[in-house]
């Protein structure tokens, strides 16, 4: 067990060297930690890793919460996996697969039980910091638990991030590119850093910078449907092409795990009816039984056919569909 984590913390010195970053004291003794007695807990907690930052899809972060649950199981005081587990939970509620408060208590309870096997602990405390984040959009509470968890994990690629997407929904812009770039840097084969910094850069109005991103993103991973999206919505932001902004999509439709998503098919439903194929938009909308609906608004698909066949000046089918939205 001692020279799997002797490995791990070799390997981590060596990529903190390469990257020409100082690790503090308090970092190297991170790293030689041991945070499980049990090899078979570990390795459920490496895998629940992999998963909570792969994407921010449903299907990822239920694997990551399966595995974070199995790993506590097989070591109830493994406090680090009960602060990722909180994490995990906490976007559950967070990207709208579940806004329940049952999901929200989840999320609560493991971090407080992190915090109750070892009070010390930096992942606690940004653990924490995402639940005032995520289930009540206090950004003071949030930042203040980060900077907490910063002092001794300066050079934590997922806390500087979480700095910058505050700082970011603060409108500081500039201040959340430079961090989120930074922990992009720090961690280079996370495609959820590589698509947030180029979604701040959309805020930027820095298109061509985002375009390099979302290409990097989806070259780290070309199963998740999210980047195709923004990367859509990108061309129609910068240069109204339609054209383009299909293009990426048809190309992520050719990925078979991606035909029926929602974050494919509702953008396309949407360029058809700019470029005004409204029947396919239409034979799109009937494919799919998904509501839109996300952190930003909720579009029942009713709504969506009833405002097609308003374009289209069928009137009747227009009040009908607009009937069925109300209902």
């Amino acid at each position: 067990m001692s020279e799997v984590f002797q490995v791990q913390s070799d390997l981590a010195e060596r990529v903190a060297q390469a990257l020409d970053i100082t690790l503090l004291e308090p970092e190297r003794q991170a790293l030689a930690s041991r945070p499980t007695e049990n090899i078979e807990a570990y390795e459920y907690y490496l895998r629940g890793n992999e998963y909570l930052y792969r994407s921010y899809l449903e299907n990822d972060l239920r694997i990551t919460i399966r595995m974070y649950e199995k790993a506590v199981e097989l070591d109830p005081t493994f406090a680090l996996a009960y602060a990722k587990l909180s994490k995990a939970h906490g976007g559950m509620h967070w990207f709208y697969h579940d806004r329940s408060e049952e999901r929200l208590a989840m999320a609560k309870q493991a971090v407080d039980k992190a915090f109750q096997l070892n009070p010390d602990l930096p992942e606690a405390h940004w653990a924490l910091g995402f639940y005032h984040l995520w289930a009540h959009l206090d950004y003071d509470r949030a930042l203040e638990q980060f900077a907490i968890a910063r002092k001794t994990q300066p050079n934590n690629s997922v806390l500087i991030a979480a700095i910058g997407y505050v700082q970011r929904r603060q409108g500081k812009f500039e201040q959340g590119l430079a961090n989120i770039k930074k922990a992009y840097e720090l961690d280079p084969l996370s495609s959820v850093l590589a698509m947030e910094v180029g979604t701040t850069f959309i805020l930027l109005r820095r298109y061509s910078e985002a375009e390099r991103y979302y290409e990097r993103a989806i070259s780290l991973a070309p199963d998740v449907p999210q980047t195709y999206n923004f990367k859509a919505w990108l061309y129609l932001r910068w240069q109204g092409s339609t054209q383009k902004a299909r293009a990426v999509l048809e190309e992520a439709v050719q990925n078979i795990k991606l035909a029926e998503n929602a974050d494919i098919v509702n953008p396309l439903v949407n360029i058809d009816v700019f470029d005004g194929n409204y029947q396919e938009a239409l034979d799109r909308l009937s494919l799919k039984s998904e509501d839109i609906d996300g952190q930003d608004y909720f579009i029942p698909n009713a709504l969506r056919c009833a405002q097609i066949y308003g374009y289209m000046k069928k009137k009747e089918l227009a009040k009908k569909y607009h009937d069925e939205a109300r209902s």
